[in-house]
């Protein structure tokens, strides 16, 4: 049986989650250092319990439901994505560092992505079209709450993409001509 052809159920079975006790969210984290932002992230959550598959946790957050990965590159990122959404998970919240195209990027400013360019070589085969538009209730809410705690946010048009070094000094400029202001790697 082919991964794709497992059924909600077998999630289920193979995470020992209920009908019922699925995460609300997914967060992922894409980054080098792994254990430090992991460690600082289950530090923030209430009843961590790590699952069966290794280094997926879930826990509470202010009364919420939540899983929590740290997965670096598409390949290894869609793997909860696709478990967690089987099961009925809805909200994917994607943390980290990105590049940025925008000359006038600074530091500390958190990007939201309303739409993202998916080039990432996994999202096809998950049945993501070229442009994907994330949910603008979650961007707004997200934008409302940074804001409330003094953190700035841009609104982006964002690109998913495999590599850190793959892409030339014309690719760049490129897609900067074509409005993306922000990339993940």
């Amino acid at each position: 049986m082919a991964i794709l052809d497992y059924s909600e159920q077998h999630w289920r079975d193979a995470l020992d989650i209920e009908k019922g006790a699925e995460p609300t969210a997914l967060i992922l984290e894409g980054t080098w250092w792994r254990q430090t932002a992991t460690q600082s992230r289950l530090a923030l959550l209430d009843n961590v319990t790590e699952l069966e598959f290794p280094e997926i946790y879930t826990g509470d957050w202010n009364g919420i439901r939540v899983a929590y990965c740290c997965a670096y590159g598409a390949a290894r990122a869609i793997e909860p994505v696709h478990i967690f959404s089987q099961m009925g998970t809805q909200t994917l919240i994607q943390i980290g560092t990105c590049g940025s195209l925008d000359a006038d990027a600074t530091t500390g400013v958190v990007a939201l992505p309303e739409e993202c360019v998916a080039q990432d070589g996994v999202s096809q085969y998950y049945g993501a079209k070229p442009l994907v538009y994330t949910d603008p209730a979650l961007v707004t809410a997200a934008e409302q709450s940074l804001t409330k705690r003094g953190i700035p946010t841009q609104r982006t048009r964002h690109l998913t993409w495999p590599s850190l070094f793959a892409q030339s000094g014309d690719m760049c400029a490129d897609w900067a001509r074509n409005g993306i202001a922000t990339i993940d790697m």
